[in-house]
C-alpha cells in the first residue's frame, strides 16, 4: 500500500550532509570543460536541494562559459534552467559577470561538405547576453574564422550582443590574429570603449585600425599583451589613468621595430598612475630567440620611466640584456611604495653602489642574474625590513651559491624548493601590519632626489639611440611638477588589484 504524504505526515528527508555527498557525484570531473547541467537541474527541484547545491557551486558561475564542451543542445538546457530560477525567484543568470565567446561554436558542417554559419548558436547566445544583466567581462576565442562570408556573420553579433554589454568593463582576445579588423574585433571594441577599464589582446597584431580603436579607450587601467611594437606608442597618450602595463613577448611572433623605447617613454610621459610594470621576452623560463631580446627596451628608456612614474609597487623585468644598475639607482630614489622587484636574467646587472630605499619590498627576484653579489642582497635585506621572498641569483652548486645559501639560512630565511633557489622568511606580525604610508613620505616632485640634468642626458641618449621623436625634450622638464603629486582622494581610487598575477586569466 503506497505511502501518501501531507504537510501533517511529511515524507522522510535525508540530512544535508548526505545529500551534499550524493550531489557531489553530478559535479562534472572537471569543471573548465562540461556544463554543469544535473547540478543546476538538482538545484531547481526544491528550496532545501537549492540551500544544499549552493555549497558545491563555489566559483561555478565565474566564467561558466571557459573552454567548455559542449553542442547546442546543452546550451539550449542551460538557458531553460536560467529562465526556470528566474521564475523561482533565483535569477542563477545574474551572477553571471564573465561570458567567454568561442568562435568555432558559431560554425556547422553541411551535409554537402564544408562549414557555415550556426545561426541558432548566435541566437542563443544573444539570449544569453540579454538575460544576464551583470556581465563585466567579454572574452573572445577567435579561433575557426577564416572565410570572408563568416566574418560578416561576426560583425552581425556583435551589433546584436553590443546593447548588452553597457556594463563591461574587462575585453579579452585570445588567439594568435595577424588581422584581427578582418573578424571585426576593433568594432567591438569600439563599442565598449566607454566602459572598457582592462584590456588583454595576447598575440593579436597592433593593426591601424585597431590602434584607432584602443585610442578610443580613454578609461583604460590595465593593458596586457604577447605582442607589442612602436606603433602602441601612438595608442598610450590615451590612457592617463593607466596602472598596469604588462607584455610578455612571443619568441613566434615578429615585429616591425627594433624596440620599445618609444612605447616606454609615452608610458613615463603620458601614465604618472602606473603601479605595475612587466615586461619579458618571452615566458618564464623561455630561451627566447636573441631578436626578440633586442626589442625590449633599452636602459636609457627604463630609467627615465623609473623617474617620472614614482607609484611603481610591481616591477618585472625579465630576459633584459640592456638592464644595468642604473636603473636601479633610479628606482631606489623615486620608487618608495615598490613591493614587488623581479628582474630575472639580466646579466648587466652587479647591484654595487646601489643604496635600496624600498621599504615596503616583499619580493625579489634575482634568478640568472649573475653579476649581482652577495652584498647587494644583504643590503636588500636589512634595508627592506618586509622582504619576505628572495630568488638567488647564482646558479646552484656554485661557491657563491654555497656560500649565499649558509647567509640566508643565517638571516632568517628558509629555502622552499629542492634546489634552493627560492627562500623564504617569517615576517614579525606587528612588522607586517604597519601601515605602508607610515613608512614613506613622497615629495613633491622629487627634484632633490635626481638631478634633471641627468633625466635630460637619458632623453638625449634615447634620441639619438633609437630615433625617438623627442624634438620639445625642455617641454618634459615643465611638466614634472604637473604630474607630481596627487591628492589623498585619488590615491584611494587608484587602490586597485596591481599585484593580483590572476594566473587564470593570463597565462604566458
Amino acid at each position: 500500500m503506497a505511502n501518501h504524504y501531507t504537510s501533517q505526515n511529511p515524507a522522510p528527508r535525508l540530512p544535508p550532509e548526505v545529500l551534499i555527498q550524493v550531489f557531489k557525484h553530478l559535479q562534472p570531473e572537471w569543471i573548465l570543460y562540461t556544463l554543469p547541467l544535473d547540478l543546476l537541474a538538482v538545484s531547481l527541484v526544491c528550496r532545501e536541494w537549492q540551500a544544499v547545491t549552493e555549497s558545491l557551486f563555489g566559483r561555478m558561475f565565474d566564467n561558466l562559459f571557459a573552454r567548455c564542451r559542449y553542442d547546442i543542445h546543452e546550451f539550449e538546457k542551460l538557458l531553460r534552467f536560467f529562465r526556470i530560477s528566474r521564475e523561482c525567484g533565483l535569477d542563477y543568470c545574474h551572477r553571471i559577470t564573465r561570458i567567454t565567446i568561442c568562435t568555432s561554436q558559431f560554425s556547422k558542417q553541411k551535409k554537402s561538405g564544408g562549414w557555415t554559419h550556426n545561426q541558432k548558436a548566435e541566437n542563443l547566445f544573444v539570449h544569453l547576453f540579454s538575460i544576464c544583466p551583470n556581465l563585466q567581462r567579454v572574452e573572445i576565442d577567435a579561433i575557426d574564422v577564416y572565410h570572408k562570408r563568416r566574418f560578416k556573420d561576426l560583425q552581425r553579433f556583435y551589433t546584436r550582443i553590443l546593447p548588452f554589454c553597457t556594463k563591461v568593463t574587462d575585453f579579452v582576445l585570445e588567439n594568435d590574429i595577424d588581422h584581427p579588423e578582418k573578424v571585426y574585433t576593433h568594432l567591438f571594441l569600439a563599442g565598449l570603449a566607454n566602459t572598457l577599464h582592462s584590456i588583454r589582446l595576447y598575440e593579436a597584431k597592433h593593426t591601424t585600425a585597431i590602434l584607432r580603436t584602443l585610442s578610443s579607450c580613454r578609461h583604460i587601467r590595465s593593458f596586457e599583451s604577447r605582442y607589442c611594437d612602436d606603433r602602441l606608442a601612438t595608442a598610450i597618450p590615451s590612457w592617463p589613468n593607466l596602472r598596469t602595463f604588462r607584455v610578455a613577448q612571443s619568441p613566434s611572433l615578429s615585429f616591425s621595430s627594433k624596440n620599445l623605447d618609444s612605447v616606454i617613454v609615452q608610458l613615463a610621459t603620458s601614465c604618472p598612475r602606473l603601479t605595475n610594470l612587466e615586461l619579458s621576452a618571452g615566458a618564464a623560463g623561455c630561451r627566447s630567440r636573441p631578436v626578440v631580446r633586442n626589442h625590449l627596451p633599452s636602459n636609457a628608456a627604463l630609467c627615465l620611466l623609473a623617474f617620472r612614474c614614482r607609484r611603481l609597487k610591481t616591477v618585472r623585468l625579465h630576459q633584459n640584456p640592456k638592464l644595468t644598475d642604473a636603473f636601479l639607482r633610479v628606482l631606489a630614489l623615486t620608487a618608495p611604495r615598490l613591493r614587488v622587484l623581479e628582474l630575472e636574467e639580466c646579466q648587466a646587472l652587479t647591484g654595487e653602489d646601489v643604496v635600496p630605499a624600498w621599504p615596503c619590498l616583499t619580493s625579489l627576484g634575482l634568478r640568472g642574474c649573475y653579476g649581482v653579489g652577495m652584498a647587494f642582497v644583504e643590503k636588500l635585506i636589512a634595508a627592506c625590513p618586509k622582504l619576505r621572498e628572495i630568488t638567488a641569483p647564482f646558479e646552484p652548486y656554485s661557491e657563491a651559491f654555497q656560500a649565499m645559501t649558509e647567509r640566508l639560512r643565517k638571516l632568517g630565511f628558509v629555502a622552499v624548493d629542492k634546489r634552493q633557489l627560492e627562500w623564504r622568511r617569517k615576517i614579525d606580525d606587528d612588522v607586517e601590519e604597519q601601515e605602508e604610508e607610515e613608512m614613506i613620505e613622497v615629495g613633491g616632485d622629487g627634484g632633490e632626489a635626481v638631478d634633471d640634468g641627468l633625466v635630460l642626458g637619458w632623453l638625449r641618449k634615447i634620441k639619438e639611440e633609437a630615433g625617438t621623436n623627442l624634438n620639445n625634450i625642455s617641454e618634459w622638464e615643465e611638466d614634472e611638477d604637473r604630474n607630481g603629486m596627487e591628492s589623498e582622494e585619488e590615491e584611494e581610487e587608484e587602490e586597485i588589484d596591481e599585484e593580483s598575477d590572476h594566473p587564470e586569466d593570463f597565462l604566458f
